[in-house]
């Protein structure tokens, strides 16, 4: 008897197709599972690394800033020289020896800095690292009528990052953020002046595209 056509032929086939689907039914879906869990795994790994990258720069960016503001309170030359009272030439020597200071501390090492502000009701100076300086005279005036000045007035010790700032330091520069500080006297906490520092936001762009992980994800 040919098998042709035959019953036994079908049901050696559908055996044989049973065989065949039953191992892939049951086995699938483990599979299926056991790759899913490998990339979700993956992801998950990428997306942690990447945010923890993000994060320390954003900490080692906050307190490279903080530190910065540290050495212009502590500053022997700036404390002299927003402190003084008359405009002589001993000002005129106190306010280079300043901005001298600045200048050793933010060139090299900060250039994401545009501007810095030091002063009081009675004289300060501006620093330009990046730009054109947008404000010519009397900065201070300019500092009291934004919208930052009651909170740089009534902070504290610590310096205050001042978003939604009114004020333009540096031309063109009205996304910048802001970083400002009471410049106090150690001994009576008197407040002796403040300082400004106007920092360039596209540095963050620029972190987070430094910060992405190469090639593709998957």
């Amino acid at each position: 008897m040919r098998l042709i056509d035959s019953p036994i032929k079908r049901k050696i086939i559908l055996l044989a197709l049973f065989s065949a689907l039953i191992p892939l039914l049951v086995i699938g879906p483990f599979t299926f599972i056991y790759f899913s869990k490998v990339i979700e795994n993956k992801v998950s790994t990428t997306i942690d690394n990447f945010l923890t990258i993000v994060d320390w720069n954003i900490n080692a960016f906050g307190s490279s800033v903080e530190n910065l503001s540290n050495d212009i309170f502590l500053s022997n030359e700036i404390q002299s020289y927003l402190t003084y009272q008359k405009t002589d030439a001993k000002l005129y020597r106190l306010e280079t020896s300043s901005l001298e200071n600045l200048n050793n501390i933010t060139v090299v090492n900060n250039p994401y800095i545009n501007a810095i502000y030091v002063g009081n009701e009675n004289h300060g100076f501006l620093k330009v690292n990046r730009g054109e300086r947008n404000l010519k005279n009397d900065i201070y005036q300019a500092v009291k009528k934004s919208n930052i000045y009651p909170r740089l007035l009534h902070s504290q010790w610590q310096g205050e990052w001042l978003n939604g700032s009114n004020l333009e330091l540096v031309k063109d520069s009205n996304q910048s953020l802001l970083y400002g500080r009471n410049i106090r006297d150690l001994g009576t906490k008197e407040q002796n002046g403040f300082v400004l520092i106007d920092l360039d936001r596209s540095y963050f762009e620029n972190m987070f595209k430094n910060s992405n992980p190469p090639g593709d994800i998957l």
